[in-house]
């Protein structure tokens, strides 16, 4: 197996040089004492084209996969920047969503996500089923045309910020499923629209 880097990967690979000289250390020591969310970085971040790594050109995104992301957030690392919402939204919400969701959810989320104008999170952890997601509760049941979402998460990183969550959920509760793996959607939820909840 050949593990040269292509000039491009390379490129995504140094990008965390080029971003911690404007992001030092200065920058994250001072919004970690003030518990707050480094907006502007994100935002270079997007205008530099990196959140849409993992989603197709034809919805925003740079079109390429998971050696490129991983390229990215080692790279950051090795400056000291932490990007846990880099995993939590550009790779397991926003891919998911390119590979698997309806046209509908491709065309008005993605190129909003890719430009940073919405932010994901991903909700998947819950009280009774941590570790243990094949025994998650949460279940959506049908209402017409529409689901309805009943359940708990807990410390679902990014949940704060996010304007849109994929929530992992049950359409059987695992009780009733011939194999553990079956009954389990993904559906996105706008977090700023009414019946959307939360607590603690």
């Amino acid at each position: 197996m050949d593990f040269t880097l292509n000039d491009e990967q390379r490129q995504i690979y140094e990008y965390g040089g080029q971003l911690a000289q404007k992001f030092d250390n200065d920058y994250w020591l001072r919004h970690a004492r003030r518990h707050e969310f480094p907006h502007e970085m994100f935002r270079q971040i997007a205008d530099d084209g990196f959140l849409g790594i993992m989603v197709p050109e034809e919805y925003g995104g740079a079109g390429l996969g998971m050696t490129e992301m991983a390229l990215f957030m080692e790279g950051t690392a090795n400056h000291g920047i932490p990007l846990l919402m880099m995993v939590v939204g550009p790779t397991m919400s926003l891919a998911h969503i390119a590979s698997h969701g309806s046209e509908f959810h491709k065309k008005e989320l993605l190129p909003a996500a890719c430009r940073g104008d919405i932010q994901f999170c991903f909700a998947i952890t819950e009280p009774g089923a941590g570790s243990n997601t094949m025994k998650a509760t949460t279940l959506a049941k049908r209402r017409g045309n529409r689901f309805s979402l009943s359940g708990e998460k807990t410390f679902i990183t990014g949940a704060e910020v996010a304007d849109y969550c994929l929530v992992v959920a049950r359409t059987k509760p695992h009780t009733e499923v011939s194999r553990k793996t079956d009954g389990f959607t993904l559906f996105a939820v706008d977090l700023k629209k009414k019946g959307s909840t939360s607590s603690g």
